[in-house]
């Protein structure tokens, strides 16, 4: 009988901006495996300027000082918030609903500013909701059309760690993210594109399936990462599975594996696994786009993790007719 295997989707958050970058591996509620990655940016503010007053203090500053100090707290509560004992302790100072008046009526800096702490903010779990209740989706869903990349990063950083929360998928798509997400894709530098390629991952959102396969053939290597965790989620979904063949994603996966980084490669195999667990035809196609060579020398020469990816890749196609 046909081997039948759980299809793996990855949710991917982008906590805080930091100068390094962790990648860390948890197990969701579902069983599924989910890969949280943290992509690090300097921050633009002196830290020796934190130590001079706490957070309570730095929100009540947000909260009544003038517009210059107003500033300097958002910019300053950008720095602190990177730790989720921090972002804890902004959320609890009411931090908040005054970050999202900023969103609403700010200048295009203070703006900037206040979305970048909602970005770290959202990485924590537990501050999502309070995002939302906040009214934070709209302001952020604007902040995606905005002209300045400043804006649109960290708004698509945001949506993209609230979009985890299943209960803010549906929320986040009545505010027309998605539409604001896909333009990004096509036309947005490439940290950008890698953003809103990770929001609509997280949103399952099987319309972006054409233009995240096309990234794979003309956008920038470091766009392939967030493009093919995405199109791992929707081919963990049979309901979009075949959305995802259809718009091409085979022979572009399929040569992912001969050249992309170890991750990129990796997430290539899985998503050929869950696309091939579909469907006997998406099967017959893989082994058709030359599946074979790649496969066995990740078998070979790669690593654990790729080792293992192999593996399901290879399971999966020997239940095919002409396995």
């Amino acid at each position: 009988p046909a081997r039948m295997r759980q299809s793996r989707p990855t949710l991917k958050k982008i906590p805080t901006y930091r100068e390094t970058s962790v990648t860390l591996l948890g197990r969701a509620r579902s069983g599924h495996w989910m890969r949280f990655l943290r992509i690090g940016r300097r921050v633009q503010l002196a830290r020796l300027e934190q130590p001079t007053r706490s957070i309570d203090q730095w929100v009540e500053l947000l909260r009544s000082g003038r517009a210059d100090e107003r500033l300097h707290a958002t910019k300053a509560l950008r720095n602190l918030s990177i730790t989720s004992q921090a972002q804890m302790a902004v959320a609890a100072a009411g931090a908040l609903s005054h970050l999202v008046m900023i969103l609403v009526d700010g200048t295009d800096e203070e703006r900037f500013a206040a979305a970048e702490v909602i970005a770290n903010l959202s990485a924590h779990p537990d501050v999502q909701s309070a995002i939302v209740a906040a009214g934070g989706l709209t302001p952020l869903e604007r902040l995606l059309n905005h002209v300045s990349p400043e804006g649109q990063l960290p708004a698509a950083k945001a949506l993209r760690n609230l979009a985890t929360d299943p209960e803010h998928e549906q929320l986040i798509r009545r505010t027309g993210a998605v539409v604001g997400l896909l333009r990004l894709l096509d036309a947005a530098p490439p940290p950008v594109q890698a953003q809103a390629a990770g929001a609509l991952g997280n949103l399952s959102a099987v319309e972006a399936a054409r233009p995240l396969v096309a990234l794979l053939t003309t956008g920038a290597l470091q766009v392939w990462e967030e493009v093919v965790a995405a199109l791992r989620n929707l081919s963990s979904d049979a309901v979009h599975a075949p959305a995802v063949v259809a718009a091409g994603a085979i022979a572009p996966l399929v040569a992912l594996m001969r050249r992309g980084s170890d991750e990129a490669r990796e997430e290539a195999a899985i998503t050929l696994a869950n696309l091939a667990a579909h469907s006997s035809e998406s099967k017959c196609a893989i082994v058709a786009a030359g599946v074979v060579a790649p496969l066995v020398v990740l078998l070979e020469d790669g690593s654990a993790a790729l080792r293992q990816a192999a593996i399901e890749v290879a399971l999966e196609l020997a239940t095919a007719p002409e396995g």
